[in-house]
């Protein structure tokens, strides 16, 4: 895929999220690098992946989270695009997958590439949220699960 002469780099992502009484709490990861930036889950689709699979690898990688672990809702999927590092000559899109927590006794993992973790109500995760492209997506995700309710 590309845009113009630019190659537009592939990721996917997973909202985890669980339930904590009566309200959703959304799986973020703290980056060791040097912007410390937080974010869900999520990584670079590998040669032979589409995204919804390089979300599933990431998040075990990323989080130790296995597939058995958690519940996907293929119903809400949406694919965010932005500039890596406000560049415009590396455009990347994200597609995002829900997937609940189901497995109680499921313990984050964190890899080398993170420090810490944090389980987050909407409003938190929407201001630590590293990057602006959150926030419509986790807002939509809420309201998404809001609506599963009903």
């Amino acid at each position: 895929m590309a845009t113009g002469s630019k190659k537009v780099t592939r990721a996917g992502g997973l909202l985890v999220y669980r339930v904590v009484n009566g309200t959703f709490e959304y799986l973020f990861l703290r980056a060791t690098s040097a912007s410390k930036h937080w974010t869900p889950p999520k990584g670079h689709v590998d040669p032979g992946e589409d995204e919804r699979i390089a979300a599933i690898r990431e998040t075990e990688e990323e989080a130790g989270l296995t597939q058995d672990a958690l519940k996907f809702d293929d119903t809400f999927e949406q694919t965010v695009s932005y500039n890596c590092n406000g560049d415009p000559n590396r455009p990347k899109t994200v597609k995002w997958w829900l997937a609940e927590l189901v497995d109680s006794s499921a313990q984050v993992v964190i890899s080398h590439e993170h420090d810490s973790f944090k389980w987050l109500p909407l409003e938190e995760a929407v201001t630590i949220a590293a990057f602006d492209e959150m926030s419509p997506l986790l807002r939509s995700a809420e309201q998404f699960l809001q609506s599963k309710r009903s």
